[in-house]
């Protein structure tokens, strides 16, 4: 009777607390196939989080099975003097205790999930493509298509290729100096 009942209480709380997991778990899995292109960073994160969930869960199971030899110990004493009321009670506070960690397991997620999405921005604010979209350019040595990255790189009439944010162009170096924006003295 009153075991029966209690044991099913817990079996079903244990069940909705792996549900709850596993729910957690799925948003988890989702937000990693939502990342088009993480650094090892954001890798090193994910493998954090992992971590975290796996120490939440070991915690979780842990304390369940403390409070369930707790509620077991105090399950047994009121069986003695068989107050209904107190098991009502018990039941009661382990339910709360279970929501309140599923609820603190949302409240990491969440900020891990932010910060993921962080780290998300600043890789794509970084990525070359991003870097053309703000004005910047790449210039490249032709055929080979080796970047340039200073004047020494290429001789007078060596044709360059230059990557901008909205298409290229095929340029022929006229002079080169060490000096930064001579051309801009030499028009004047």
């Amino acid at each position: 009777g009153l075991r029966t009942n209690l044991t099913g209480l817990v079996q079903r709380m244990l069940g909705e607390m792996n549900h709850c997991l596993n729910t957690l778990k799925e948003r988890l899995e989702s937000l990693k196939a939502r990342l088009k292109d993480p650094r090892r960073n954001i890798q090193e994160h994910w493998l954090r989080l992992d971590e975290v969930i796996a120490r939440l869960n070991n915690g979780l199971k842990w304390r369940l099975e403390r409070e369930r030899k707790r509620f077991e110990i105090i399950r047994l004493g009121m069986l003695k003097s068989a107050p209904q009321r107190q098991v009502e009670l018990q039941v009661s506070v382990l339910a709360q205790r279970v929501h309140s960690m599923c609820q603190a397991m949302e409240g990491i997620l969440q900020r891990k999930r932010a910060s993921v999405e962080n780290l998300r921005h600043r890789v794509e604010d970084l990525s070359p493509l991003s870097i053309l979209d703000r004005g910047y350019s790449i210039t490249m040595k032709l055929p080979k298509r080796d970047i340039i990255r200073s004047h020494d790189e290429v001789e007078v009439n060596e044709q360059v290729g230059i990557i901008l944010g909205a298409g290229s162009l095929l340029c022929s170096v006229e002079s080169r100096s060490e000096e930064k924006f001579q051309w801009i003295k030499r028009k004047n």
